[in-house]
């Protein structure tokens, strides 16, 4: 036996062992989607390292070569349709599920089987067996027309696969090194077959090498699994996980992302960078979600993030699901599901609750005044004229015209309380739409609907505020019938907005901060006669907004402070929102 001989045997013995190897190896640790198929690529392959070194170590005698030679090419065949199987199944493409793929792959199958085992009777896959004694003695192949369509037709499996592959590789990022390694390894094994064509070597036979190029496909197939080539295998992944409309996130078993969709990008990752979470840690891609999910809970969990473009915020449940490969744990999927809206309806149902028990307690206490008033004059004109009937000397006709009025004036002022509470119940829901409003335009429409006589409208500082018209002039007339009632006199009203809002002060009369705060409180009386619900009436239209109130003393009475809102500030003036005079705030229209 020459050295060229072992020279040639060894390598083909040893990369067979390899890829039996794999293949016994692939299965134990896996049970996935084209995991076993994938095994059984290596399992032929393996195979072919065996029967080649047979090959070179016998290849000086013709019924083992023969033999040998119709061996490796039925095992090439077979192998690229394992092949086209694997890359199918891992893609959820499976041919063998369709009639006319599968009857073919069976039929190219019988005839790379039939036609190289029956040669010694036609002669049509192998023309001859040439003997040479250079460099050692051993039997050429001469190839036939059947060995060159067996070869040909064997690359449209394989090429179909590497296809299938190829497409999967853009259709999703997160699969990228493993399918590429593994297209790397296949594109070794195809190189290796073609290595007679290109190399001087003694036996000129290209089946036989294609082992030497597996022990190149087992180390790309060992990178593959290192990044989750079956952890996270993309069954169905177009129809499902890219389609659907959730977040969904999946973690290999030391909590790193493998995949993800456009959802989850879009929710939680900075989508200028959306690509960088893959294979990164789940702690380091999205701290802030990481931190409030919990792997090991089975039951369903709400976790809460911060809104698109920072603001607001959003609101999520959260079902994580252990990934596993047979007993073996590989992983976990989580799926999102946006219950802002829910969350956001529940909260502004108990707001409306809450603001509904608030309103019922303030209009009952503030009613109580008035029919207290209106009980105790009621006795005293009672009792008056059980006395003293008209023309009586007893009779007071100024007693009488008094009780009368302040009758009348406790009447108008329950009708006003009544009045606000329905206007509030009508007008207390959240607001969804909103434009922008000018708000010179719609404070002098609401002072002239109060008291034109008795009120001076002085815009400071003009501008637009994206609100509800109607509840916007509704809050304006409430805060200036409210210095109305608290003023003896004429009262003067600035308005100016602000980059965040606007604010209303008056000259009614100084206030302490104490009984500032009161007025915008439900349950709460202060010395002021104040008609109806007051300013109460006014922080409801702006909470059913979203926005801020402050009332607080100003120079010579209220000043009434609206922040958080989306304000647009049309020319330069002294700003009543902060306090400051002659403060320079610009906008573009």
């Amino acid at each position: 036996m020459y050295t060229e001989q072992l020279t040639l045997a060894v390598p083909l013995l040893l990369s067979g062992a390899v890829c039996l190897g794999v293949a016994a190896w692939v299965p134990r640790r896996y049970d996935t989607p084209g995991t076993r198929s994938f095994a059984h690529v290596f399992v032929v392959v393996g195979l072919l390292g065996g029967v080649g070194a047979v090959h070179v170590l016998f290849a000086g005698s013709r019924g083992v070569v023969e033999a040998a030679a119709a061996l490796e090419l039925t095992l090439a065949a077979t192998a690229a349709v394992l092949w086209l199987i694997f890359a199918t199944e891992y893609a959820n493409r499976s041919v063998c599920d369709r009639p006319i793929p599968r009857a073919a792959l069976v039929t190219f199958l019988a005839c790379a089987v039939g036609l190289p085992l029956t040669n010694p009777i036609h002669g049509f896959v192998f023309r001859a067996f040439v003997f040479s004694t250079d460099p050692f003695p051993h039997y050429a192949v001469v190839k036939g027309p059947g060995h060159y369509l067996i070869a040909v037709l064997a690359y449209v499996p394989v090429l179909a696969g590497g296809w299938v592959l190829v497409r999967l590789l853009r259709s999703t990022r997160f699969l990228s090194r493993s399918v590429g390694a593994v297209l790397v390894g296949m594109s070794a094994v195809v190189g290796a077959n073609a290595l007679p064509y290109v190399v001087d070597l003694p036996l000129q036979y290209n089946p036989m090498y294609m082992p030497l190029g597996g022990v190149i496909f087992c180390v790309a197939v060992a990178s593959a699994i290192h990044f989750n080539l079956f952890s996270v295998t993309p069954v169905a992944r177009q129809r499902v996980v890219t389609a659907i409309r959730d977040p969904i996130v999946t973690l290999d078993k030391n909590r790193r992302i493998v995949d993800v969709n456009p959802a989850f990008v879009e929710a939680f990752a900075d989508a200028d960078s959306g690509s960088a979470v893959a294979h990164e840690p789940f702690d380091l891609a999205v701290p802030d979600l990481a931190e409030s999910v919990s792997l090991e809970d089975p039951e369903r969990q709400t976790v809460q993030v911060p809104g698109p473009d920072g603001h607001g915020e959003s609101h999520y449940t959260v079902s994580a699901s252990p990934v596993r490969s047979g007993p073996h744990l590989i992983g976990y999927t989580l799926v999102f599901r946006d219950v802002t809206g829910v969350v956001e309806s529940r909260r502004e149902l108990e707001r409306q609750n809450e603001q509904l028990d608030e309103f019922a307690v303030s209009a009952a206490h503030n009613l109580r005044n008035p029919l207290g008033t209106i009980a105790g004059f009621l006795d005293v004109l009672e009792s008056h004229l059980r006395t003293a009937g008209v023309g009586d000397s007893r009779y007071d006709a100024e007693l009488v015209e008094r009780c009368l009025t302040r009758l009348d004036t406790e009447a108008d002022r329950m009708d006003d309380i009544i009045a606000d509470f329905l206007r509030v119940m009508r007008e207390g829901k959240t607001v969804e739409r909103v434009e922008p409003v000018d708000i010179g335009t719609t404070a002098r429409s609401a002072a002239a609907s109060v008291g034109p006589d008795r009120i001076t409208l002085d815009v400071e500082r003009p501008g637009r505020v994206w609100a509800d018209p109607s509840r916007l002039e509704l809050l304006l007339r409430t805060v200036v019938r409210s210095a109305l009632d608290r003023a003896e006199g004429p009262v003067t009203v600035r308005i100016a907005v602000a980059e965040d809002g606007f604010a209303v002060e008056d000259d009614a009369g100084e206030l302490p901060p104490e009984d500032c705060e009161m007025l915008l409180e439900h349950g709460r009386m202060t010395a002021y006669d104040v008609t109806g619900l007051g300013l109460i009436v006014a922080r409801t239209l702006a909470q059913v907004h979203r926005w801020e109130v402050d009332a607080a003393p100003g120079e010579a009475g209220l000043r009434f402070v609206v922040t958080n809102a989306e304000a647009l500030v049309e020319s330069d003036g002294p700003s009543l929102a902060d306090g400051s005079t002659g403060a320079e705030l610009e906008s573009d229209d």
